[in-house]
């Protein structure tokens, strides 16, 4: 730990091993989209990575591999031990006990960031806890953990929408995860949440550890406003198809919303595109005539051709990154206020937010019925980069300079 902290320009010269619950590469849901931008702005400062990364039946594909390769100086994988032996261990969630490899792939996991050498650990997301937790006390490390979420509430949510023997595991995992996330955030070094909502939630729930905010970054620019691009799609959700919530909130949209929108406009075309849908979902949204197109390869494409995209989350914690996306795109966006839920209030401001549904329709048809409005792109970007900037890693830097300094000195 005697390298300089500091690089002479000012960036952090650090190392840092980041311990991932899944690849984070291709960033195709908000978890991972918040993890690669940090990694991102991470490494633009001058960090050098290590990243750990779990997988549960194929390793990581050589094309990911490369781009993983633009951010991180070593990718080390580790493989997931699922099975039903994690029944047997009652203090933790079963899902946390996959994520703790064999005492062999421990020790060469050890061995691999001995190697590596961090200045401290870096762990995002709760399930990989019990692995970063042993080897930051093996090496002496401080650790910092990532928190996208009041995950305790976010699983009691999915459990309540959820069928069959995916209700039984959330509810098995959800039981045990208040008592697990409030040890890991008292015991690590710093906690990194993603909203000032989530740590004031922990705040009253005496959990807050020693906890800073470090909003999602969003890195590319803002996009265009396209004027020239046939807008075909008159209401659009992106996102994922198959996660509780989203499921409950486009069942809302297709039951409550869309017989209103169509009584009052007729030939409208409403496009949902997103991963892996419900099956019983999919049904649904086909007989109300909605076009799905799952799984595609991308979601960029379909921005510039919606004149309305929309978000109706009925409930979730955290940050809705795909807010912060819609906002990038430039067209006009309804939302609930569930979905805008940690965002600040400026960028709030920027959506119209509606919560029953016939505000809900009215905010869509009151879009479809003007002229195209103005988007002023400088104002856009200005916006996108005060609040979701590099800038917003200062505090991080910051509290993880000040963190090594402090241990250096004990040491």
């Amino acid at each position: 730990m005697g390298r300089p902290l500091t690089s002479p320009a000012g960036a952090l010269a650090g190392r840092v091993t980041v311990f991932c619950q899944d690849v984070p590469y291709p960033p195709n849901h908000g978890g991972k989209l918040d993890l690669w931008n940090l990694l991102r702005g991470l490494h633009a400062e001058g960090l050098t990575i290590q990243l750990v990364c779990w997988f549960k039946r194929e390793r990581i594909a050589p094309e990911v591999k490369r781009q993983l390769a633009t951010v991180a100086a070593e990718v080390v994988e580790v493989h997931r031990r699922d099975g039903w032996w994690r029944l047997l261990y009652a203090r933790y969630p079963p899902r946390m006990l996959a994520f703790t490899p064999s005492r062999r792939e421990y020790a060469m996991l050890q061995k691999s960031i001995e190697a590596f050498d961090p200045d401290w650990l870096l762990l995002d997301h709760w399930l990989g806890y019990l692995t970063a937790r042993t080897l930051s006390m093996a090496l002496g490390r401080p650790l910092v953990y990532r928190s996208q979420n009041v995950e305790y509430l976010y699983y009691r949510e999915l459990r309540q929408l959820a069928r069959g023997i995916l209700k039984l595991k959330l509810g098995l995992n959800a039981s045990r995860l208040l008592a697990a996330e409030r040890e890991i955030r008292t015991s690590v070094d710093l906690v990194a949440d993603i909203s000032a909502d989530d740590r004031d939630e922990w705040d009253t729930l005496g959990g807050a550890g020693n906890a800073i905010v470090v909003p999602p970054l969003w890195l590319d620019r803002a996009a265009p406003s396209a004027l020239e691009t046939t807008r075909d799609i008159d209401l659009l959700f992106v996102g994922n198809l198959r996660t509780p919530n989203n499921v409950e909130g486009l069942r809302w949209f297709t039951i409550e919303v869309l017989p209103i929108l169509r009584r009052r406009r007729s030939g409208l075309r409403v496009v949902f595109a997103g991963s892996e849908p419900d099956a019983i979902g999919l049904e649904l949204w086909r007989r109300a005539g909605i076009e799905c197109v799952p799984n595609p390869p991308a979601v960029s494409g379909f921005y510039p051709r919606a004149r309305v995209v929309m978000n109706p989350l009925q409930r979730g914690s955290g940050v809705n990154l795909k807010m912060i996306e819609a906002l990038a795109s430039g067209r006009p966006v309804v939302a609930t206020a569930e979905a805008v839920r940690g965002l600040p209030g400026d960028v709030r401001a920027q959506f119209a937010i509606c919560s029953t549904p016939q505000a809900f329709a009215q905010a869509a048809l009151d879009i479809l019925s003007r002229e195209e409005r103005h988007v002023d792109e400088t104002e856009r970007a200005a916006l996108i980069d005060r609040c979701f900037g590099p800038t917003k890693l200062r505090p991080l830097i910051d509290a993880m300079q000040q963190i090594a300094a402090a241990g250096a000195a004990k040491a």
